[in-house]
């Protein structure tokens, strides 16, 4: 019987495989081969993005109109009639600390606490634990209204494998660029829609070429 051939890892990977004789540059080394860049701490992670037109255009071909956007910011090209605001909007450093926050001035409506309506398209706050309170606020105003919300994909999250079950269809987005950014965000982007139109809402997201429904 031959003796078996020892697998050789690519050239291109074999940095990754070799002992390293010196931890840090090993994760540098690491990081080059797999394109991980790490932010430098004077670059804060804003947590407010504002919905691209191509998203926009989806909403008006599906509805005619945005009714209402809870998560309504000042620089938002979403043309609904009403708009409430988050209760706070927050600026993070690259550890998860609150760098800075935005609190609601008095006067401002609180789209988590305000009744939705049909034709309501929420862009919420994508971090944790308060993306989970919108999509539970979005499960319960789906059952009578038509809702719309964009998401990250978070399936290792109970509150977004809910949503993404009690929605009536979904839709995985290609790399979504937002207003103004220069790159794609590195998240994987969802739209998660409540109401009775499931098939021109899935039409309408191949002909924009926005990605997948299901």
């Amino acid at each position: 019987m031959a003796a078996a051939r020892k697998r050789r890892a690519p050239k291109a990977l074999a940095g990754l495989y070799a002992q390293p004789k010196d931890p840090a540059s090993h994760l540098q080394t690491v990081k080059a081969l797999t394109g991980t860049k790490e932010p430098g701490p004077e670059q804060p992670r804003p947590q407010e993005v504002y919905t691209p037109h191509e998203i926009v255009e989806l909403l008006l071909y599906l509805w005619g109109e945005v009714a209402l956007d809870p998560c309504w910011g000042p620089r938002s090209v979403v043309p609904a009639r009403t708009h409430y605001y988050v209760p706070e909007r927050f600026v993070m450093d690259v550890e998860g600390n609150i760098a800075a926050s935005f609190e609601s001035q008095p006067g401002d409506e609180d789209g988590l606490a305000l009744p939705w309506c049909d034709h309501t398209f929420a862009n919420p706050p994508f971090q944790h634990p308060e993306l989970s309170y919108w999509l539970k606020k979005a499960m319960r105003e789906g059952i009578n209204h038509e809702v719309i919300v964009l998401s990250p994909v978070r399936p290792h999250r109970v509150w977004y494998r809910e949503a993404l079950a009690e929605c009536t269809r979904a839709a995985f987005l290609n790399p979504v660029k937002f207003l103004d950014n220069v790159s794609a965000h590195p998240q994987p982007m969802s739209l998660l829609y409540w109401g009775q139109q499931p098939g021109l809402f899935a039409y309408w997201i191949k002909e924009l070429g926005l990605g997948g429904s299901f």
